[in-house]
């Protein structure tokens, strides 16, 4: 089966929702057997892919190229300037070469990370990239940050902010007050912009698991389901609160929405796996919340880390079977 990713290549910001399935053989590179021009729906640049390999067709390639709505021709991408080319295995015998397009090279380490760390692509830099790939990326600029304060909803506590409203930073590191959910006081719709957002249903549970019967541990996941909830994750995340349903893992999946998490996705949330390209806020201005460590923002990141590292222990895996620049996929 044909395993698809969007790459998303913003010039402030590369953040890729993982997508799809794992990656199949080494890319294949010998035959160009056409492109693919189209416009990235997130981020409304025109973007081009090749499609190389002997094992395409022509339905196969028209099939990607239609989810792109793009326009299918032959021969290479044609591109005056470019970065270098995110290689992501698409099947035996397959491979699509997405082109990064431009010439910022401060953009280089942005763009190989969002190749590597969220396409399970493998970034070849053109000339200008090499020796760049390593340094720090462009703190995201984000236009449609807003500082929203509104009285709390009928039923919850006082905020804790002046004359009791609840304050919280409209942005894709924002979070709202401990014990509410984020979407309730700010609106997702224009993180979607800067962040990008695509529907992929979560696997489901092959068994109910049975540690949902441990008092303890259903202790633990509820306080982190929770902590999720007061950030902008549950516009991703959250199937409610999504315009078609949440992207590879929901917090309102039935049973153990952890479940849907594949080990890489473990190690990302526990702080193993680099996920600076999401950004940050400093926790006195974010509610308490802070995620300079660990892969969702948290009030308690020694609490937040030790539950991700015990799932990953419980799947059969350590800390040390990942690295910051680990590839892979939620």
């Amino acid at each position: 089966m044909m395993i698809t990713r969007k790459i998303l290549y913003v010039p402030l910001l590369a953040a890729l929702p993982a997508c799809g399935g794992g990656g199949g053989d080494e890319p294949a590179r010998d035959v160009v057997f056409g492109h693919c021009d189209y416009v990235n729906s997130f981020t409304k640049e025109e973007e081009c892919r090749e499609y190389r390999g002997a094992s395409w067709t022509d339905a196969g390639a028209r099939a990607d190229c239609d989810e792109e709505a793009g326009a299918l021709s032959d021969g290479a991408c044609a591109r005056a300037a470019t970065l270098g080319t995110c290689v992501i295995p698409a099947g035996e015998g397959m491979s699509i070469h997405v082109i990064a397009s431009g010439d910022d090279t401060s953009m280089c380490s942005t763009v190989g990370q969002a190749c590597e760390s969220f396409a399970r692509g493998d970034f070849e830099p053109t000339a200008d990239c090499e020796g760049k790939l390593d340094d720090p990326p462009p703190q995201p600029v984000e236009p449609e940050a807003e500082l929203v304060c509104s009285e709390p909803l009928e039923g919850e506590p006082p905020g804790q902010s002046e004359g009791g409203q609840v304050c919280t930073w409209r942005s894709m590191s924002g979070c709202t007050e401990p014990g509410r959910n984020f979407a309730d006081y700010v609106s997702c719709e224009p993180l979607y912009d800067v962040r990008g957002y695509y529907p992929a249903p979560p696997m489901p549970e092959a068994t109910r698991d049975p540690r949902l019967d441990d008092p303890a541990y259903a202790a633990e996941l509820t306080w982190v389901k929770e902590q999720i909830e007061s950030c902008s994750c549950v516009c991703c995340h959250q199937g409610s609160e999504t315009p078609a349903g949440a992207a590879i893992w929901d917090t309102e999946f039935e049973g153990n929405f952890v479940s849907a998490f594949s080990p890489w996705g473990l190690a990302f949330m526990g702080g193993y796996v680099k996920s600076s390209i999401f950004g940050s806020r400093a926790p006195e201005e974010n509610n308490g919340f802070s995620r300079d460590v660990s892969g969702t923002p948290t009030t308690d990141i020694d609490r937040m880390v030790k539950f991700f590292t015990e799932e990953l222990r419980h799947r059969g895996y350590a800390p040390e079977d990942f690295s910051e620049d680990s590839p892979g996929s939620f």
